[in-house]
């Protein structure tokens, strides 16, 4: 098992652009220079990494990887080449050139590091083919929701009604809701789920399938 080190810099589905103010460069800089010190000496570092999904803007949501032409970035890979040299720094996760492997990029041979998907679109027909065509070189981030157990859902709900299930409800809204799957349920059934262990057992099988 090897170790890729991010520095704590995220989108978090929020914001993709990382700062770029004397005082922040500054400040993750210093917590980069700690984290060299602390860990350098483990075998199993393979590499330092700007953060995850650090991006630019685009009109489908994905835009093109930051590169060190970013001040805060290239500053840490400053950092890297004096603190660290033996080991590789990359600006962020994906590495790109594209951020995600959209369908019509498969086959090209131009998918390096890539992130997503993380959910079933269209028919589980479509997905499988998105799949079998993938030529992506890497895939650091990717994923398929799933319902915990029933129990746990309930166990956890405190005084909230776990069903029916609704992005409007405490216990199933979260700041996404994209991992709710209530509509893929009722487009596959043609009806809404009877109850929370329905609705679970379905999920649970789907993800392995996904």
């Amino acid at each position: 098992m090897l170790i890729w080190q991010d520095v704590p810099l995220s989108s978090s589905g929020v914001e993709n652009i990382p700062p770029d103010d004397t005082d922040s460069i500054r400040a993750v800089g210093q917590i980069l220079r700690s984290f060299i010190a602390r860990r350098q000496h483990h075998a199993a570092l393979l590499l330092w990494c700007g953060g995850n999904e650090l991006h630019e803007v685009a009109p489908e949501g994905y835009g093109r990887p930051m590169t060190v032409a970013h001040p805060l970035l290239a500053h840490l890979d400053a950092i890297v080449r004096e603190r660290d040299p033996g080991r590789r720094f990359i600006p962020t996760t994906a590495t790109g050139p594209r951020f995600y492997a959209h369908p019509q990029d498969l086959g090209k041979g131009i998918l390096g590091n890539v992130h997503g998907p993380w959910k079933v679109w269209g028919t589980m027909a479509e997905w499988k083919e998105y799949w079998q065509k993938d030529d992506a070189l890497f895939r650091a981030e990717t994923g398929a929701p799933g319902a915990a157990p029933a129990e746990i859902i309930r166990q956890y709900a405190g005084d909230f009604e776990p069903f029916p299930i609704s992005e409007t409800s405490p216990v199933w809204r979260r700041p996404l809701t994209w991992w709710i799957e209530v509509d893929a349920f009722k487009a596959e059934h043609g009806r809404e789920p009877q109850s929370l262990e329905e609705y679970v057992a379905w999920s649970q099988a789907r993800q392995p399938d996904s």
